[in-house]
């Protein structure tokens, strides 16, 4: 299992099935799309990895507000190790990440640092700058 900070893919995670999310928790609802992941991978021969945020972007917002999280980001890790996925990509949302256009953050970040075959992500997943990029969009 691979861990990637902002860095690109190796090859062999090339065109491989991502999900990509806050996946605070890890709860039932992220391991389902885990399963899922991990099924498109197994049957294409592929692998699959999970991309996520740090810190949350709610969290890089309201810097000035207590937040709560329900998993800190060494546990969240750890419990998406636990789903036995192939690699971790973790996006540093900063400033200069949070300015990023929807557009941008797909062509970017999604087509030239993960180039997947498959995306997954949920129903409300939102993404760029001022939430502005959807499911329809990606």
């Amino acid at each position: 299992m691979k861990i990637y900070n902002n860095a690109n893919l190796n090859q062999k995670h090339h065109k491989g099935v991502i999900a990509i999310g806050n996946f605070d928790g890890v709860h039932k609802g992220h391991q389902s799309i885990f399963k899922l992941g991990k099924k498109i991978a197994k049957k294409n021969k592929q692998k699959f990895g999970v991309v996520t945020f740090s810190p949350l972007p709610y969290e890089f917002f309201k810097k000035n507000k207590k937040i709560i999280r329900i998993t800190l980001d060494d546990l969240k890790v750890d419990l998406i190790k636990k789903n036995n996925v192939d690699f971790i990509f973790i996006c540093k949302f900063n400033k200069k990440f949070s300015m990023i256009s929807a557009e941008n953050f797909i062509t970017e970040i999604v087509i030239k640092k993960l180039n997947p075959s498959h995306i997954i992500i949920g129903k409300n997943f939102r993404f760029g700058n001022q939430r502005k990029g959807n499911i329809a969009l990606l």
